[in-house]
């Protein structure tokens, strides 16, 4: 929240002295002068409490004496003034003081909404982490390698499968046209090679035992023939011919057979290479799988420590009794009791200023009264009266512009809390719902990281409330955070607006003049309320920048230093605490 603006103690009312000198000139006769003379004494035993009281409840002693003064008949109207005045600056003194312990219990809230976003960011971090980390997540590679495994592998309908286009992305299974075998096709085949081996072998020599059987009874029918004659040596050795060319028959098939062994042995090494081959493959595909799946569990375990971070962070509902942890969650539940004991003193407060604001405008009535009182008395005067000096001196002193100036100073701390309400409002739409940040505003920013923006599109800050969505989170939303009230747009604009409006009538305040007059004195209440407009004018002005109002805070900034350029005492410019004080009316 602003600083308050401090109207200081009301001495631009009539101090006792003058008051003494006033009543000493009037005489004590009359029932007014009587009572006069009580009341100054009664005011000065206030003033002594007044000055004397260090807490609130002796303040409220010294409010009730002063309101128990005002009450008393017959009381002249200058002193009447006086001491409305005095009811008005003691009760804004206390009203003030609930400023102060509003201001700290804000400064609070600020500093809650800072932890709060920090711890924010903090999460925001951790949940771009899971983010990056969740790309490395396998699924589609892991699907596309055992789509590869079953491909190579075949089955009983699948005897073929596509080479893959590209060999080195390990990935793609985009055919070039050609097939291979798959290790389903290769194993048939090796096995039926195998059983024609087999079935060679056992051929070859059940026809080489033919073939040497033959050749053993050849030799000896031979031999047998030798010794025979006749017919019977002729038909002997027929019949050994015929059997060594039947003999020499089945060697020419063994000769067959060996031969197609020796390309069934060729081709079965092709396809025991090619078997090879493929389980090397299929085991290098399960390889991969092994480590991606290796890989992914580790960074899971990486995106787990990340939750982890967010929910430490985030806190939770049953961690809060504990108050050892400082949180989201812990300082949530911190900023709702904050916003609810701010919004009784705001409420507090902001009835006894309202309040002061009557008094001083009646103060002001009562003042402006007595002074055309003294101005007819004045010009009534013919030079000799001897009490024309005090007269003088008791108009200049219950000047209404006096009172009229700590009203209004007393409205701009009404707009200065209605503005410092609105801007933690706007803060917390702002961290709740989050909220965009154009290009061209960015840009500084953007350039010194080395990001290039496209300039007709916005930067979106997440707000708290999706940000802590437990789809994201892993974590059910703290009831803290959700509890935390703020305005809707609409009424956010309102809010915006109904600060703009009061301090439109600050500024428009601070312009008129009251018991308009001539002379130093008149010039220097003009100055110290122009100055007090610029103060007011440049307040408006931080408070549109807040809300993102760039040009109505720069017009304001220019009104300001446009009505500061209309002081003519160079002391009074870019002294913050002349405007609308009482300490510094006293001084014209």
């Amino acid at each position: 929240m602003r600083k308050p603006r401090n109207v200081g103690k009301f001495r631009a009312a009539m101090g006792i002295g003058s008051l003494a000198i006033l009543l000493a000139v009037s005489g004590c006769g009359t029932p007014e002068q009587r009572a006069d003379k009580d009341a100054q004494e009664a005011i000065a035993s206030a003033d002594a409490m007044r000055a004397k009281a260090t807490d609130a409840n002796a303040l409220d002693a010294v409010q009730k004496k002063y309101d128990s003064i005002a009450m008393t008949p017959d009381i002249s109207p200058a002193l009447k003034a006086i001491i409305d005045g005095r009811r008005a600056q003691l009760r804004y003194e206390r009203a003030m003081a609930q400023v102060n312990d509003l201001s700290a219990t804000e400064l609070q809230i600020t500093q809650a909404i800072s932890d709060i976003e920090r711890l924010a960011l903090q999460v925001t971090g951790a949940q771009q982490s899971v983010a990056a980390l969740q790309k490395y997540e396998p699924t589609a590679q892991l699907s596309d390698l055992r789509a590869r495994q079953m491909a190579m592998a075949g089955d009983a309908d699948h005897l073929t499968w596509p080479v893959a286009g590209d060999t080195t992305g390990a990935t793609t299974t985009e055919s070039t046209g050609a097939v291979l075998p798959t290790l389903t096709k290769l194993n048939s085949d090796i096995d039926a090679l195998k059983s024609q081996i087999d079935q060679n072998k056992s051929q070859s020599a059940d026809l080489h035992s033919k073939s040497t059987d033959l050749s053993t009874q050849a030799e000896s029918l031979s031999r047998q023939a030798e010794g025979e004659t006749g017919d019977k040596q002729l038909q002997d050795t027929i019949k050994a011919s015929e059997m060594h060319r039947d003999a020499a028959i089945i060697d020419s098939q063994v000769d067959t057979l060996a031969s197609q062994l020796d390309a069934l042995k060729t081709r079965l090494e092709s396809l025991q290479t090619q078997q090879t081959t493929v389980q090397a493959s299929l085991d290098a595909l399960d390889s991969q799988i092994a480590a991606l799946q290796q890989s992914w569990q580790s960074v899971q375990q990486q995106i787990d420590a990340q939750k982890k971070v967010q929910q430490a962070l985030i806190g939770s509902d049953s961690q809060l009794a504990s108050g050892d942890e400082v949180t989201i969650a812990s300082r949530a539940a911190d900023l709702n009791k904050l916003l609810t004991l701010a919004g009784d003193q705001r409420a507090a407060a902001t009835d006894e200023l309202n309040k002061c604001v009557d008094d001083f405008a009646t103060a002001a009535n009562e003042a402006e009264n007595v002074r055309s009182k003294l101005r007819d008395q004045t010009r009534l005067d013919t030079g000799n009266d001897p009490d024309a000096p005090v007269w003088a001196e008791e108009m200049e002193t219950l000047h209404p512009m006096a009172f009229e100036m700590q009203r209004v100073s007393t409205m701009q701390n009404l707009a200065s809390m209605a503005a410092s309400e609105a801007e933690i409002q706007f803060q917390l739409t702002h961290m709740l719902d989050g909220y965009s940040v154009s290009a061209s505003d960015s840009g500084d920013t953007m350039k010194r990281l080395n990001v290039t923006v496209d300039a007709d599109k916005s930067i979106a800050v997440p707000g708290l409330l999706s940000m802590l969505d437990p789809s994201i989170t892993g974590a059910p939303t703290p009831a803290a955070v959700t509890a935390i009230k703020h305005p809707s747009a609409d009424d956010l604009k309102k809010m915006e607006q109904d600060v703009n409006d009061q301090y439109a009538a600050v500024l428009d305040a601070y312009s008129k003049r009251y018991g308009a007059d001539i002379g130093a004195a008149a010039a220097r209440r003009n100055d110290i309320a122009l100055m007090a407009r610029a103060t007011a004018g440049r307040q408006w002005a931080q408070y549109s920048l807040i809300i993102g109002d760039n040009e109505s805070a720069q017009q304001h900034l220019q009104e300001a230093d446009k009505d500061e350029n209309q002081v003519t005492d160079p002391s009074l410019r870019h002294h913050p605490a002349a405007p609308g004080g009482a300490d510094s009316s006293n001084n014209s």
